[in-house]
């Protein structure tokens, strides 16, 4: 218990995406799994520091779109009409389209790997993201809870622009566009969040998100390095530039789906503090569901030990890298734990720090990955 604190603490240092610190952070976590006798490779690749600016892009493209059509830019608001809602729709689900336009910066993934014991049936991969957030009002404690609203309310604000820019331009009425003058105030208010939060947002220390995934994570590698499961084989994923839009995982899953083809994803993140969950679907808007193998030992494992206190959950927030595995085809589960009232404690804040992180927490979240893969691999074979 007292090493998952200390790592939790080590870690405890803002993080941002494809930045200095996050390689600081990574040099750390390679270190400690080669502690431990894992053969680790470093994953080099191009990030954006943060979602914001993707995101304000959309918005921005999609404002434009009815304004477009008052001034009969027919064409133009057609476009950016169809390529602003669709765009948003495919970023939300972590498929990048805007972020390709976004500068770009060095960031990498830390890459371990436990062979299994015996002959290789199956292949589970264990991730965690180790970069940390900026801070913004979108966050502020008594905000957040109303988070999944305002998402749900920009979705709509976003189609009705769309179909408003597009509607006029069609029919060649450009006075339909002034039924968008809501939605234009709302959105123009949102793009201003994204400018407050990557101007006066301080990057957070991260302990709970998410430096304590990869304390558990790490812990478990001690574990399986120690004794590895007899014909499972563990990637052990340590990704960079997840709080700018799971870039490190989807680079994961691109340069290695051959080696992982068929590979089952356990993912770690904000495990830090409050009730201990394996979530059994995710999605803001639409619903990846948990894989049904995992969640059924899952749910085993729980009835087993119930000192681990832990039970099932949705997560209908923001994206993690268990969603970008699930949109990609992989059968995943996300780990995670949640206050009283269902929110991630000290998300995206300054008080995310190791103080506010309980170690009993990653003890149990610790024990329970292990044991759900201990279980997994006396269960075989596996997809």
């Amino acid at each position: 218990m007292d090493k998952l604190l200390e790592t939790v603490k080590h870690l405890s240092f803002p993080r941002r995406s494809a930045s200095a610190e996050e390689a600081r952070a990574a040099e750390y976590v390679a270190s400690r799994m080669k502690q431990s006798g894992i053969d680790v490779t470093f994953q080099p690749f191009w990030a954006q520091h943060t979602f914001s600016w993707v995101f304000a892009c959309i918005y921005a493209a999609n404002l434009i779109a009815p304004i477009a059509a008052l001034y009969s830019a027919r064409y133009l608001a057609m476009f950016l009409g169809v390529v602003s809602i669709l765009s948003f729709y495919a970023e939300s689900n972590t498929h990048e389209v805007f972020a390709r336009l976004v500068p770009k910066f060095p960031s990498r993934n830390v890459i371990g790997v436990i062979p299994a014991a015996r002959e290789r049936l199956g292949t589970i991969i264990i991730s965690a993201h180790y970069d940390s957030s900026r801070s913004g009002l979108s966050f502020h404690p008594k905000m957040v809870k109303g988070l999944r609203t305002s998402y749900i309310l920009m979705s709509v604000s976003l189609a009705v622009n769309s179909a408003v820019a597009i509607s006029s331009a069609l029919f060649g009425r450009p006075g339909i566009a002034y039924l968008a003058a809501p939605t234009v105030i709302y959105i123009a208010f949102a793009i201003l969040l994204f400018v407050h939060r990557e101007f006066f947002g301080k990057v957070t220390p991260g302990a709970n998100d998410n430096a304590s995934g990869v304390a558990v994570l790490l812990d478990v590698a001690d574990r399986l390095s120690a004794e590895p499961p007899r014909h499972v084989e563990v990637y052990l994923v340590a990704t960079g530039a997840e709080e700018a839009g799971t870039v490190g995982m989807i680079r994961f899953l691109d340069a290695y789906k051959t080696s992982i083809k068929g590979a089952q994803v356990i993912n770690l993140d904000n495990l830090g503090t409050g009730n201990l969950k394996y979530i059994t679907a995710e999605g803001m808007l639409h619903t990846y569901r948990s894989s049904p193998e995992l969640l059924s030992h899952a749910e085993v494992v729980a009835s087993e030990n119930p000192d681990l206190k832990i039970g099932p959950m949705e997560y209908r927030a923001l994206t993690t890298d268990s969603l970008a595995a699930m949109a990609r085809g992989y059968p995943a589960l996300c780990v995670m734990a949640f206050d009283d009232e269902g929110i991630l404690p000290n998300w995206h804040w300054p008080t995310d720090t190791w103080e506010n992180v309980d170690p009993s927490n990653l003890a149990r979240a610790s024990e329970f990955v292990y044991k759900l893969i201990s279980r997994l691999d006396a269960h075989l074979p596996l997809r």
